[in-house]
């Protein structure tokens, strides 16, 4: 059952995102930390929600950039590993982030993937966008996956 499956299984109860954060911590602590909220998931897309909070600011009282990475990097995760079958394994191997302007307030990271039949090692760029309460971009970013049967 991949990541996919566990959150449709989860979304049928009462206080699902919770507990699916609740997983979260226990397979990738420090993505967890973030603490962003999926708002939705399809295979192939994603869109993950991000609460401006005090423990995520940086000294100029604005998101820290290492959180706005960490939320890019997340859900460029969660978007690819869903939509790729289980005989296939992917690892990021090289990250790149835009910072446009100041990151404030609730924030929507966004992915779309539609990934490549893999037979043999392969690498695949997939983007994210990061948008404020105005639709207006803060950060994009570029994650660099390689991809391989298991």
């Amino acid at each position: 059952m991949n990541i996919l499956d566990r959150w449709k299984r989860l979304s049928k109860f009462p206080g699902h995102k919770y507990w699916f954060w609740f997983m979260m911590r226990n397979t990738a602590p420090y993505s967890a930390t973030i603490r962003a909220q999926v708002e939705s998931w399809e295979p192939g897309h994603i869109t993950l929600r991000l609460k401006d909070r005090p423990a995520i600011r940086n000294h100029l009282n604005s998101i820290h950039a290492v959180a706005l990475m960490n939320l890019c990097e997340l859900t460029s995760g969660l978007c690819l590993l869903s939509s790729i079958p289980e005989t296939v394994k992917g690892i990021p191997t090289r990250f790149s982030i835009d910072f446009r302007k100041k990151a404030r307030g609730w924030l929507v990271a966004e992915a779309k993937v539609s990934p490549p039949l893999v037979t043999e090692r392969t690498s695949l760029v997939l983007k994210v966008d990061v948008k404020d309460g105005s639709h207006d971009v803060v950060c994009s970013a570029e994650v660099l996956w390689i991809l391989q049967p298991k």
